[in-house]
């Protein structure tokens, strides 16, 4: 059985568009990176060459990580280093995925990058981008709402609520009394749905 669900995987995976714009999104613990991996899996088994970016940002490793043990290395970028990706396209033709994890972390300059990308036809790519869609007040975070709204495939992922513990958590709520934007303390953050996000300050 699972080697059939392989072979049905790897003919969807196949069957995606190249120069296409994938979003996986959603509140903490809700599998985003996991389903990142997933995919990167996919495209190895379909002997896809990708290459993964992550922002310097994130402060977390130079790897993907999931929450269930899995992690791939990924290219981890400063602010001003963006021209590199057109670059790596670029030094090597094979590439035929590119993933950005943590997205939310990158400057919104990036979305000017991945649309250079996308509408250059020398760049044959499918980009797969997974990030946090809302920061803790619930509003757009960082580039995300750009990207969703060009992406031709969007994937929301939710989590259980910390409070009701139901399967509808699409928000993440800071559980410490600070108002900075970002602060990367997985213990900061519980996910809730929205009739239970609370917002420090408010």
């Amino acid at each position: 059985m699972n080697k059939i669900f392989l072979q049905i995987s790897l003919l969807c995976s196949l069957t995606l568009e190249a120069r296409s714009l994938e979003v996986i999104s959603g509140g903490m613990c809700s599998g985003k990176s996991a389903e990142l991996l997933r995919r990167l899996d996919l495209c190895r088994h379909a002997e896809q060459k990708f290459v993964v970016f992550k922002p310097a940002k994130s402060f977390l490793s130079d790897s993907i990580e999931s929450r269930n043990g899995s992690s791939r290395e990924a290219i981890v970028l400063q602010d001003e280093d963006l021209g590199e990706i057109a670059k790596t396209l670029d030094s090597d033709k094979a590439i035929k995925v590119v993933a950005f994890d943590e997205f939310q972390f990158f400057p919104v300059q990036i979305i000017q990058e991945i649309y250079n990308i996308l509408h250059d036809k020398n760049f044959n790519v499918r980009i797969i981008v997974s990030g946090l869609d809302k920061d803790f007040a619930g509003k757009p975070f960082g580039p995300m709402g750009d990207i969703l709204a060009m992406a031709d495939r969007v994937e929301k992922l939710t989590a259980i609520c910390h409070v009701c513990k139901r399967d509808n958590a699409t928000m993440s709520m800071r559980v410490v009394e600070n108002t900075d934007v970002v602060l990367t303390a997985k213990e900061s953050y519980v996910p809730v749905c929205r009739d239970h996000l609370h917002i420090p300050g408010e």
